[in-house]
């Protein structure tokens, strides 16, 4: 399993796009300008078009450098490496699958004016004596959370309805 999830990483990566000519090339690994052009416009050097260019030129080649000398030392098949990648991705689908989630579950402009003033009626001594016009845009975002994990809750119990989950308490040392 892991290593399905490894290689679906890596494949995400490395996109599925013909392959472009290099500009640059590092031992035998060749990178195209589209692909240092995408990884300057990620990078902090990019609030210096100019300088930054060539800064992140000597930066972006000796981080090649060091990438390759790591798989030549065999670092990228270390079983420690390969759990933290796949949790680093893992952890990065999660939050993008609850982020789509959340937008596509329940809209931004979610919360109506009666909601508004009727959670302001009930927690008007935590806004320390405010009006209702000075913290409007706060309890809208506070009731566009509670609504969003609302519905991730919702969602994730439906998505346990359809698959089974079989749990052996004893063996994960959990209390029931």
């Amino acid at each position: 399993m892991r290593w399905i999830l490894i290689l679906s990483f890596i494949i995400g990566i490395s996109g599925c796009k013909p392959k472009e000519t290099a500009a640059l090339s590092i031992g035998k690994v060749p990178i195209s300008a589209e692909e240092f052009d995408q990884a300057f416009i990620r990078s902090n050097f990019a609030l210096d078009p100019k300088e930054g260019r060539k800064k992140f030129l000597e930066f972006f080649i000796s981080a090649k450098l060091i990438l390759i000398e790591a798989e030549r030392m065999g670092l990228d098949k270390d079983p420690h490496f390969l759990q933290n990648v796949q949790h680093y991705w893992e952890q990065a689908l999660l939050k993008q699958v609850v982020n789509v989630k959340s937008k596509e579950l329940i809209p931004l402009e979610s919360a109506d004016e009666k909601a508004i003033k009727a959670y302001y009626d009930r927690h008007k001594q935590s806004f320390s004596g405010k009006e209702l016009n000075d913290v409007r845009e706060q309890i809208k975002w506070i009731l566009l959370q509670a609504a969003q994990n609302k519905a991730i809750e919702d969602w994730i119990a439906q998505l346990r309805a359809k698959i089974e989950v079989k749990i052996d308490y004893k063996a994960l040392r959990v209390l029931q």
